[in-house]
């Protein structure tokens, strides 16, 4: 059963992303001195959840193809 191993994979990598994206934008004053460039890292972050759903729907196809 690799669901879970697939949802695993995929959630601790998704955490990290965020968790160091939200730290560059902490280290760099992005989010407040250089709102500008912020918003458009924001709205970019904002795909990275989607890019990781749709990886680990990928591999699951993949995985249950394969039998």
């Amino acid at each position: 059963m690799s669901f879970p191993r697939t949802l695993f994979t995929h959630g601790l990598l998704l955490g990290l992303t965020l968790c160091l994206y939200a730290t560059l934008m902490w280290l760099t004053r992005l989010a407040t001195t250089y709102l500008s460039i912020g918003q458009y890292l924001d709205i970019h972050i904002m795909l990275a959840p989607v890019g990781f759903i749709i990886a680990a729907i990928h591999q699951q196809r993949r995985h249950n193809a394969n039998g």
